[in-house]
């Protein structure tokens, strides 16, 4: 079985310049969430282009309260034996 092809800066911007043009401009999401202007980062060693996925419109409390309370849930089960 061939290994999936890969983007490159080159092939994506080409990709796009064609779908705006036959749909306009859009959002660009990945799994569902949008990808913001400034989470982006270069690797030249690898000629990487990284999205970070920072997300600011996600709950940091809540996922902390959460991360919270499956940290005691571990506690005890390790406790318990």
């Amino acid at each position: 079985m061939g290994k999936e092809k890969e983007f490159t800066i080159s092939e994506l911007i080409s990709f796009l310049q064609k779908l705006e043009e036959k749909c306009g401009d859009y959002k660009i999401t990945v799994s569902d969430r949008p990808i913001y202007i400034d989470e982006w980062t270069l690797e030249p060693g690898k000629k990487q282009l990284n999205f970070r996925g920072s997300l600011y419109n996600e709950d940091i409390l809540q996922k902390s309260i959460q991360l919270e309370e499956d940290i005691k849930t571990s506690v005890e089960k390790f406790y318990r034996k």
